[in-house]
C-alpha cells in the first residue's frame, strides 16, 4: 500500500502547483534507443510536462522497448529477447530559450523494468477480443533509475519541432540475472515536442 501511495505522490505533486504558474504543457512523442550489454533496443516514448515554474517543467514519462538479448545468464534459453519498461517522474530545466533552439538540463528519477523472455518459447494469452502471442518470461529485473541528460529542442514553429536526448542510465537495486551495472549505459531519444 505504501508503494502505490508514494507512487500516487510522485505522479500527482509535480502538478499540483501548474495552477500558480505561466500555462504551459509540454507533450513529446519517440523513439529511445537503448544500448543494453552489447545490444541495441529500440521501442517508444512518450512524455508530459507541466510548467512548475517559469524554466522549469516536471511530469511523467514513459519509455518501452524490445530487443535481442546478446547474454542468456545462465539460462536454458536459446533465443533470448529484452523486454524494457520504465514509467517515472520527469524534470527538465530550461538552461537555453532561443527563437532557433532550446536546451534543457533533464533528470528524470524512474521504476525501471527489464525482462529476459524466451523467444523459443510462445504463450498465447486471451485478451478482451482476441488470442495474443507473447515470449515466456524467464527472469525480471526491477530497477530505481536515475537519468541526468541533456534535451536539445530545435523549433520548426514557435511551439513545436523536433528534439533529440541524451541521458545516462544509472540504475539501483537487485537483478535476478545479470548485474545491474550491465544495464547502465546511455540512452538517447528522438522525436517531437509539442509545447502548448
Amino acid at each position: 500500500m505504501k508503494r502505490y501511495l508514494f507512487l500516487a505522490a510522485v505522479v500527482i505533486l509535480p502538478f499540483l502547483s501548474f495552477a500558480q504558474h505561466r500555462k504551459t504543457m509540454v507533450l513529446d512523442v519517440g523513439v529511445p534507443y537503448v544500448p543494453m550489454d552489447g545490444k541495441s533496443l529500440f521501442g517508444f516514448r512518450l512524455n508530459l510536462e507541466v510548467a512548475v515554474r517559469q524554466h522549469w517543467l516536471s511530469g511523467i514519462q514513459f519509455n518501452i522497448a524490445n530487443g535481442k538479448a546478446a547474454n542468456v545468464y545462465g539460462y536454458p534459453v536459446t533465443n533470448g529477447l529484452f523486454s524494457y519498461a520504465e514509467i517515472g517522474w520527469v524534470n527538465e530545466f530550461r538552461l537555453i530559450s532561443k527563437k532557433a533552439i532550446r536546451v534543457h538540463f533533464v533528470l528524470n528519477n524512474f521504476y525501471t523494468m527489464l525482462a529476459l523472455n524466451d523467444g523459443d518459447h510462445i504463450k498465447t494469452s486471451a485478451g478482451v477480443k482476441q488470442q495474443r502471442s507473447v515470449p515466456q518470461r524467464i527472469a525480471t529485473n526491477s530497477y530505481y533509475s536515475l537519468q541526468p541528460g541533456v534535451n536539445i529542442m530545435f523549433p520548426v514553429f514557435e511551439w513545436a519541432g523536433p528534439f533529440a536526448e541524451i541521458k545516462y542510465r544509472f540504475l539501483f537495486g537487485g537483478s535476478d540475472f545479470g548485474n545491474h551495472k550491465y544495464f547502465e549505459g546511455v540512452m538517447i531519444s528522438a522525436g517531437f515536442r509539442i509545447d502548448f
